[in-house]
This record gives C-alpha cells, structure tokens and sequence, in this order.
C-alpha cells in the first residue's frame, strides 16, 4: 500500500499531530486489510488535521470511495467492530456508484464534491468535480437548511 503522505512536509508536529499521523496509518491498515483494493477508488482525508487545527477533541476525517454500496456497507459493519481501535481517526466510507448518480436524493456527494480542493488525496484516483454531476449551490443549501 502506498500512500500520498503528505504530512511528512510538516514541521513541528504537535504531539496531538503525531497521534492522529499514527492513527491514520492504522486505519489505513485496516482499510487495506478489510477491502481488496481493487474496490478501493479513492481515499481523502477532511478537517482539521489537513489544516493543522486539531485540538483534543479533534478526530481524522479518512474518506475511502469505494466502488459500490455492497462494499460501503461491509466496511461500514467492519468499522463499527472496532472503532476505538481505529480512534481519533474515523473512516466515512462514501460510494463511487453515488458520485455517477444524476439525481441525488442525498447531498453528502455534492458536498464532499464541492469542498474537494479543501480535502487532502492519499491514494488511488484523485477525483475532480468537474468529472460528476453535482447539484447548483443554492440547490445544495436548500436542502441543508430544510427546518421541519
């Protein structure tokens, strides 16, 4: 397995930094060790940890895109065995099969979508919003801010 590490350009690594690097590397592990990568499209991290911001509190953000919802799922189910081990990082499986859709009935596509040059690519297909539909903004922030 090889990763795009880019935190290894940093300098001065907090010690909350060199916790959640060494989490990283496990759930990474343990991403590879549960998913054949064939099935593995993408995997990004968000959050605080791309932008140095973490505090105690803070968890990683690992994004693997995985090839369809059957696989999403079995991660899903992997996952939720052994979270603590995988902690502070949390893998947020998303499927590949959603990106493609024309119509979403669910916007957490659109927004990893639309926030893409803020998360950091580590592996596989670096993906670009411009290569999948994604809803209008004011589309995207109706639908967010829905009060019932």
């Amino acid at each position: 397995m090889e990763i795009k590490e880019f935190w290894k350009s940093w300098k001065n690594k907090s010690k909350i930094e060199k916790i959640a690097i060494e989490s990283i590397y496990r759930a990474v592990d343990f991403l590879f060790e549960s998913i054949p990568k064939e099935k593995i499209i993408s995997v990004y991290i968000k959050g605080s940890f791309v932008t140095r911001e973490m505090t105690r509190k803070s968890d990683v953000d690992i994004l693997p895109i995985l090839d369809n919802r059957k696989t999403m799922q079995k991660l899903k189910t992997i996952r939720n065995k052994n979270k603590d081990m995988l902690k502070p990082s949390e893998l947020l499986p998303m499927s590949y099969t959603e990106f493609k859709q024309k119509n979403r009935s669910w916007g957490r596509a659109d927004t990893f979508l639309r926030d893409l040059e803020h998360h950091a690519w580590i592996y596989g297909k670096k993906l670009s919003n411009l290569d999948y539909p994604m809803r209008k903004w004011v589309e995207m922030f109706e639908e967010d801010f829905i009060i019932l």
